[in-house]
């Protein structure tokens, strides 16, 4: 209805108005294609750039600055001289955000200079003066500091606005800093603190000037709790990651309290950054306040690594890992101690290390250097941290970035290895059930998998209870309907990872009509399976997907299971052999059965296949993912 954009714009407008960022920017972009089918093409171009504005507030600058793009090719197409203004300076703002401070400042002078010579009109004296403050920011990020300076005390007097006048003192202060005039920037500072109470630059500023000290620590726990106060107010999850990602808040944070050797800190604001969207949504977590997830809390908690060690017996070792481009940061946590390690090797580096390895397991005619790169990475980052757990039996791994994929059971053969996607979950390990007596099993959809029938018969005879659904009758109706009445679910059929769009990864089931169904994650997360133990993904690559920044969220099938309900999952990170997986399976649903725990269970399978196929490519892929 083409009335319905109009409607949709107003309301926008609207929501905009009163700074709700997130539902203002949905509504303009529902609104484009009402205004389209209107041929309101000026309304179009404000919608764009309005949208545009909104996912900048979110710190959502890919999406802007695409939006902004589009803003500025329809009215340069159309001719809308009044809006062309407007539209360089919101690119502007865009471009700076992104660190493109030249592509910033190009855009500014060209919307000074769609101003005529000479202004009356108090409107448009407003405007120019924002444009002009834009010019002195993009002169501040291109480092030119002393014609930003002279800009910014010129300016300072004529505008009227008092959030304008705060901001040029913050930017002056900032330059002061950057230039070794502490005495000026503090007292600029000062002034604004006075005054200015919820804008984290200011405590992030005034903590810098501080150095390592009592006060900074205050100031930069400030900063935090109020980007924090930020992030509660956005509820899409993609807008949330993308501020964590964008706020160097956090990871600036992280700096300070490593040259103030505050540990306690350190873990804190790494479970900030860390994998947020799957600790707060996974639909078996209860109990916020009295887990791990209450490091998340928007003032930092009394308890932060207690939180984690209350949840681990003896037995077990929690290594958590978290990357920056110049060096790795690692803690181990046990029930008796921790111990916490920054190592400095650059990421790129670690990278090519592990990107060597994966390859190596997928090439069978390799072998012997697959050891010599995990004895390389464990010389480079691990020796001296796994050496403290080398009497525990269990370790968890949290691992980061360029760390997922990567098989850690060569390089710690004697450990029962699981992964967790966020500590906030581990105290959920104790509610699971000690043994698995149920089982839905769904094989070979496609029919071309040689081994996968029988893989899917001996596993069944491992169960009390059972429900097995071969070929054609493997649907993924049966999945959704069913999951929810079983301890285990066993899926072997065919996965996708789809590199250009992650969010359409699946697995492919039958239609039941001889025909292929794909289960993409949207569908799983929606299915809500219940909270079944265990969910097998018997497929090639089913463990792949798209790791996003410090940030850590990943689009993958595994983590659709858990945000589904599944307690664990386990996976594979590569091409496997079938005959080799039927194998490794069978055993390792004997083993579950018999009262082992998935990480035991995994361990003890892989073993068993080492001894009849060595090569890693038989074995190393498979990772249990989970509580």
């Amino acid at each position: 209805m083409p009335d319905e954009g109009v409607d949709l714009y107003k309301k926008a407008l609207r929501y905009f108005g009163i700074k709700q960022y997130e539902k203002a920017g949905r509504l303009f972009e529902k609104s484009l294609s009402g205004l389209e089918a209107s041929r309101k093409t000026r309304e179009v171009v404000i919608a764009l750039k309005m949208a545009a504005i909104c996912n900048s507030k979110l710190k959502a600058y890919d999406r802007a600055e695409r939006l902004i793009k589009k803003s500025l090719e329809l009215a340069e197409k159309a001719g809308l001289q009044e809006e062309l203004g407007k539209i360089y300076q919101s690119y502007s703002i865009v471009a700076f955000k992104r660190g493109k401070n030249k592509e910033a400042l190009d855009y500014i002078e060209k919307s000074l200079a769609s101003f005529p010579g000479v202004i009356t009109n108090a409107e448009d004296k407003k405007q120019k003066e924002k444009y002009e403050l834009g010019r002195c920011i993009s002169l501040y990020g291109l480092k030119e500091y002393s014609r930003a300076e002279t800009c910014l005390l010129r300016l300072h007097p004529e505008v009227e606005q008092k959030q304008q006048k705060d901001q040029i003192k913050e930017y002056l202060a900032m330059i002061y800093y950057e230039t070794g005039k502490d005495r000026e920037a503090r007292e600029l500072v000062d002034d604004l603190l006075e005054r200015v109470k919820d804008r984290p630059s200011l405590y992030v500023l005034s903590a810098k000037l501080d150095g390592v000290c009592e006060s900074s620590n205050r100031a930069w726990m400030k900063a935090v709790s109020l980007s924090e106060e930020e992030l509660d107010k956005i509820d899409t999850d993609d807008f949330r990651i993308s501020y964590i990602e964008s706020s160097r808040i956090y990871t600036d944070a992280i700096d300070y309290f490593i040259k103030a050797d505050k540990q306690e800190n350190i873990f804190a604001l790494i479970q900030k950054i860390k994998a947020r969207n799957i600790s707060e949504n996974l639909p078996w977590s209860t109990d916020h306040f009295s887990d791990p997830a209450s490091l998340m809390k928007k003032e930092y908690p009394q308890r932060k690594i207690n939180d984690v060690q209350k949840h681990l017996d003896h037995t077990t070792a929690c290594l958590e890992i978290f990357m920056q481009e110049e060096r790795t940061i690692l803690f181990l946590i046990t029930d008796r101690f921790f111990k916490y390690e920054v190592v400095e090797i650059k990421s790129s580096e670690i990278k090519e290390i592990i990107e060597n390895i994966i390859e190596i397991v997928g090439n069978v005619e390799e072998s012997r250097l697959y050891k010599a790169g995990l004895e390389e990475l464990n010389e480079k980052v691990f020796k001296r941290m796994l050496a403290d757990a080398k009497n525990c039996k269990k370790l968890i791994i949290v691992p980061h970035q360029h760390f997922h994929g990567l098989s850690f059971m060569a390089l710690a053969e004697h450990w029962d290895i699981s992964y967790l996607p966020s500590l906030a979950s581990i105290k959920h390990m104790k509610d699971r059930k000690e043994s698995a007596e149920s089982c839905l099993i769904l094989a070979n959809p496609e029919k071309d998998l040689e081994w996968s029938t029988e893989e899917a018969l001996r596993i069944a005879a491992h169960y009390k209870k059972k429900d097995v659904y071969l070929e054609n009758e493997a649907t993924a109706d049966k999945l959704l309907d069913c999951g929810r009445k079983y301890d285990v679910v066993h899926i072997a059929c065919h996965a996708k990872y789809d590199k250009e769009n992650p969010a359409e990864s699946c697995i492919f089931l039958s239609d039941g009509n001889n025909e292929t169904e794909a289960l993409n994650i949207e569908r799983v997360i929606n299915s809500r399976l219940g909270n079944p133990q265990l969910v097998v993904l018997s497929c090639c690559e089913s463990g792949l997907g798209r790791v996003r920044g410090p940030s850590d969220e990943m689009l993958s099938i595994p983590r659709a299971f858990l945000l589904a309900g599944a307690r664990g999952v386990l996976v594979t990170f590569g091409r496997v052999d079938d005959e080799a997986t039927h194998i490794l399976m069978d055993t390792f649903h004997l083993n579950l059965t018999c009262g082992h725990d998935p990480a035991r269970s995994l361990r003890l399978a892989q073993e068993g296949v080492r001894k009849k196929y060595p090569h890693p490519y038989f074995w190393a892929g498979f990772q249990y993912i989970g509580v």
